[in-house]
């Protein structure tokens, strides 16, 4: 796996969701960290990395009204074509055949509308997939429920020093002209 980040982050994201049809008891996952840590990307390359990467409903609080996040997980329980809920044109949509279910990933969840929390947070209790949360904001009270009951997974900012030494291990292991051990000191 390349999945890296914080005391075993990636890897406790990872197991969570190879075992969730076993043991459902932890029905959603709550990334939590600073913009640009990562936290997204690290969701759709769990999602990947166990298979699962074409079977991935994206949905984002801040571009879309909370109905509109209820709608569209309601019909990815009908077993509509992705497409149909992810948005694009009409010919787009009948072009995909792929069903639901797989995984929801819900992102800045911090930006939902309050009424519409608790219609989410029933879903998550009653769902049958696995759903990543994402929020930038660990300290909002409205997440309270949320975070009480899911795997809770904070991120933080790499240092310099940990972006140089991944940079220079890619350098390396792609064999760029340049490259060397201390050629990305920060």
């Amino acid at each position: 796996s390349q999945l890296i980040g914080p005391q075993g982050t990636p890897q406790t994201l990872l197991k969570w969701l190879r075992a969730w049809k076993q043991d459902t008891r932890q029905k959603s996952a709550l990334i939590i960290g600073p913009t640009g840590c990562g936290k997204t990307l690290l969701a759709r390359l769990a999602c990947k990395e166990i298979g699962m990467g074409d079977r991935v409903l994206e949905l984002n609080c801040i571009t879309k009204k909370t109905k509109k996040v209820l709608d569209a997980i309601r019909s990815a329980f009908l077993c509509r074509p992705v497409s149909y809920y992810a948005g694009g044109t009409a010919s787009a949509r009948q072009q995909s055949t792929l069903p639901f279910p797989g995984v929801i990933i819900i992102d800045e969840i911090h930006a939902i509308e309050p009424n519409g929390l608790s219609g989410l947070l029933s879903f998550i209790r009653n769902s049958r997939v696995p759903v990543i949360c994402i929020a930038g904001d660990d300290y909002n009270k409205k997440l309270t429920n949320l975070s009480a009951s899911s795997l809770l997974l904070r991120m933080l900012k790499p240092t310099s020093a940990q972006v140089a030494d991944r940079l220079s291990f890619i350098c390396i292991q792609e064999k760029l002209p340049g490259c060397n051990a201390g050629s990305m000191k920060a």
